[in-house]
């Protein structure tokens, strides 16, 4: 019996040991806490862990730090990020983020397919960052992915986010997403 509690014991500091370091390693926001701060930390954790994955890879790491991200982020976009991050099938993907994002959207969101190419929703909600953008970005990347980089990058504003780091988060989710698209 004496053994049983120890190795519940060890089991149980291993696994809390586990959440501790994946969340400092992989941009997880280990607090409950809504403050800006708490959100910055994370925001900035998440821009140095992306930035040391080569640009392939760079669309998986979003997803997972979006998934893990702080309370102020819609709760639908971290659901869906954890949700797209298992999706090997890239229609799939385009299609839970789009659904995801479709009821953030202001007003009453235009018929659009998920998987069809971003161009014709860039113009009808064009991003913060669309000057940075290289022009064909927009035809290699689909709707759905657009449409989520679009509610996350206005989340980003609402809750005074948006900076120098919210910026590189969205063009590398967006730059990544056309390296994925176009590798499957």
């Amino acid at each position: 019996m004496n053994t049983r509690k120890r190795y519940r014991k060890r089991f149980i500091f291993i696994i809390v040991c586990y959440a501790i370091i994946e969340a400092a390693l992989f941009g997880g926001c280990l607090c409950a806490e809504n403050t800006p701060q708490a959100c910055q930390d994370w925001l900035s954790k998440t821009i140095d862990y992306i930035e040391t994955k080569p640009n392939p890879k760079r669309y998986q790491a979003v997803l997972q730090a979006v998934s893990r991200a702080c309370p102020l982020i819609h709760n639908s976009l971290r659901s869906a990020a954890d949700k797209a991050m298992k999706e090997p099938d890239p229609e799939r993907r385009a299609i839970i983020l789009g659904q995801a994002a479709k009821p953030l959207l202001p007003g009453d969101a235009p018929d659009f397919t998920s998987y069809e190419t971003a161009d014709r929703i860039a113009k009808l909600y064009p991003l913060a960052i669309a000057k940075d953008m290289p022009v064909k970005l927009l035809q290699d990347i689909n709707a759905g992915t657009y449409v989520f980089a679009w509610v996350l990058e206005h989340q980003l504003l609402e809750t005074n986010l948006y900076d120098l780091d919210g910026q590189k988060l969205i063009l590398n989710f967006l730059l990544s997403a056309a390296f994925d698209k176009n590798e499957t």
